[in-house]
């Protein structure tokens, strides 16, 4: 799943999302309201189903993650070009 986030909907040839749907994914869906809980108080808003940590100058999205309650950290960097899951 992260390499269809990281490849915008389109791992490996196939279509699983729409680049659109992607790119909504990581639009901060709380639009300024606050956030009273969270693994991640450093966060930039949050997406549909993950944390926005880097946001870019133009408001898109650089670091994207969605840390779980025991320890399991999906984690993706579009600048660096990388995703990976560390399950500390």
């Amino acid at each position: 799943f992260l390499s269809a986030i990281q490849q915008r909907g389109h791992p490996a040839g196939s279509s699983w999302l729409s680049s659109a749907l992607v790119d909504q994914m990581a639009e901060d869906q709380t639009r300024g309201a606050p956030v009273v809980s969270t693994a991640l108080p450093e966060a930039i808003g949050y997406g549909i189903g993950q944390w926005r940590e880097r946001v870019a100058a133009d408001g898109r999205a650089t670091a994207l993650s969605s840390p779980g309650a025991f320890g399991f950290y999906p984690y993706l960097d579009h600048e660096a070009g990388f995703a990976g899951i560390d399950d500390a």
